[in-house]
């Protein structure tokens, strides 16, 4: 298949007005959604392990 993406489709539900608002912050701000939303979830990510290392006191991989 010459189009196969190399990440899965994921779905979720947005509100059209949020869903709406936020391509346009996206526009504004030159990026596109699937990049600016891939790119807050690594932050929040990285977020989460540093929390959970300092907790545990251990390190992890990030990954991210």
């Amino acid at each position: 298949m010459p189009n196969k993406p190399k990440t899965p489709n994921r779905v979720i539900r947005v509100d059209d007005d949020l869903w709406e608002d936020y391509g346009r912050a996206c526009d504004d701000d030159g990026v596109i959604r699937s990049d600016d939303l891939r790119a807050h979830m690594r932050r929040k990510v990285r977020a989460w392990k540093r929390k959970n290392e300092q907790r545990t006191g251990q390190e992890s991989s990030d990954g991210a």
